[in-house]
């Protein structure tokens, strides 16, 4: 006799990082869920495709994304308001400031001088700079600010952000998958 399996095939038990709570995920759509799922993960469901004008079935946005993303910090940001200079002191800039350099950082990135891990790495005032920018998967509506998470699953893979602003700065973002 087979060994039963603590979940459904095609899920995955997962503790939240946030809350310290299990949920479920599903390994192929990327949706999770508190309860305990009772069938196997299916490609896709009836819900995730939608009737159009267009034509019979279309397929709705994602509903999560990978992205890594350059933070330029000003002094109203919540959180710290110091921001890293190159040289490894730190400074205090104005929103505006902050604006034009992360411009300046974007263009840099589009014109192919820096590759955005190796810029994320140089410039970005947030703890994942060390990881070339890579944040972890963004779920639609969950755990993240509503103008970056807006502007990041409106992004096609590969493509960067212009400067997006939040509470905590100017993000550029490049979606990853």
């Amino acid at each position: 006799m087979a060994p039963k399996r603590p979940v459904p095939l095609g899920w995955g038990l997962r503790v939240s990082r946030t809350w310290g709570k299990l949920f479920y995920c599903n390994l192929i759509t990327g949706d999770f869920q508190l309860t305990k799922p009772t069938s196997m993960a299916s490609l896709c469901t009836d819900e995730e495709f939608s009737l159009s004008d267009e034509g019979p079935l279309r397929k709705k946005k994602p509903k999560m994304i990978q992205v890594r993303h350059i933070l330029v910090k000003h002094y109203l940001s919540d959180h710290s308001p110091m921001c890293r200079v190159l040289n490894g002191e730190y400074t205090i800039r104005s929103p505006t400031e902050a604006y034009e350099r992360a411009i300046d950082i974007r263009i840099e990135i589009l014109t192919e001088r820096c590759p955005f891990d190796i810029a994320a790495y140089r410039y970005s005032e947030s703890s994942t700079a060390f990881k070339g920018g890579k944040l972890d998967p963004i779920y639609k509506g969950h755990d993240m600010d509503e103008a970056f998470e807006e502007a990041a699953f409106a992004l096609q893979i590969g493509e960067i952000s212009q400067p997006v602003e939040t509470n905590v700065g100017y993000h550029i973002i490049q979606r990853i998958s």
